[in-house]
């Protein structure tokens, strides 16, 4: 069994990821890309409907469509992502958004309304080709 000195698995990492093409330059990844839009609540998710899958693990009918999430009781909000470019060369979506959150366990005031709290939600979202890249670039 032949062992390959570490500095050598170094370089031969270094030259892979040289080499390595990116699918998009930032400018046709943003062009390209559409915005993401995430929507936060404190309904989770439903993973497995009764009656849609059959004992042998295939499908009884197709799902349902989605409900809208103006229907979700819990939603608190959304946010949307933006394509962008970072400063380490990779890219992906990126956003933010403040959301005042009702603590759903808190206090109930005279006026029967719920504690609540401010949120900052900050999100950065790479697409990994272009981390690796960017990484690559001494």
């Amino acid at each position: 069994m032949s062992r390959v000195h570490p500095l050598h698995q170094s370089t031969r990492l270094i030259t892979t990821l040289r080499s390595f093409q990116p699918k998009f330059t930032p400018d046709e990844f943003k062009a390209k890309a559409l915005p993401l839009h995430v929507m936060l609540t404190h309904t989770p998710p439903s993973i497995l409907k009764e009656g849609l899958i059959e004992e042998d693990g295939t499908e009884e009918k197709s799902p349902p469509v989605a409900e809208s999430a103006t229907s979700d009781i819990g939603l608190v909000g959304s946010l949307t992502l933006i394509p962008s470019s970072f400063s380490t060369g990779s890219y992906g979506w990126k956003g933010s958004k403040r959301v005042t959150v009702e603590l759903q366990a808190g206090e109930v005031g005279p006026d029967g309304t719920r504690e609540k709290v401010q949120v900052m939600l900050s999100y950065v979202c790479s697409v990994h080709e272009s981390v690796l890249i960017a990484q690559s670039i001494f």
